[in-house]
This record gives structure tokens, C-alpha cells and sequence, in this order.
């Protein structure tokens, strides 16, 4: 078993339809991204516009050096 990737899944939500949530390998929970501007909600109208914020997410970071995960 892999554990060291971060998760995402998309949930339904009450404001637009869709959020895009995060889970860390070292922590239990599911907990919501920043919308792409920045702010706390990241409510999308459609499973693409919430799979761009995925991609925006992944690119946050600069990967430095990367260690197999065996």
C-alpha cells in the first residue's frame, strides 16, 4: 500500500453542486481546498470545474526531490 499521495474526491454540496476535498496521507480526515482565487470556498458547478481545481491544487507545490515509495 501506497500512502504516500495526497487523495481527492469530489462531494456534492448545498451552494453551486460540487467540492473538492483533500485528504493527507498522515491525517485522518477529509478537509476542503482554497478555490482558485484564493478564498475558503471552492464550490463548482460541474465535476470539470472541480477536477481544474484538483490540477490547480497539485501544482501548488515544487516538487524538489522525490523518493520511492517502496
Amino acid at each position: 500500500m501506497k500512502i504516500c499521495k495526497r487523495q481527492y474526491r469530489i462531494v456534492t454540496d448545498k451552494f453551486a453542486g460540487y467540492e473538492v476535498q483533500k485528504r493527507l496521507w498522515y491525517y485522518p480526515f477529509w478537509f476542503q481546498i482554497k478555490g482558485c482565487n484564493g478564498s475558503m470556498i471552492n464550490t463548482s458547478e460541474n465535476i470539470q470545474q472541480a477536477e481544474e481545481l484538483i490540477e490547480i491544487d497539485k501544482k501548488k507545490r515544487k516538487i524538489i526531490k522525490t523518493y520511492p515509495c517502496d
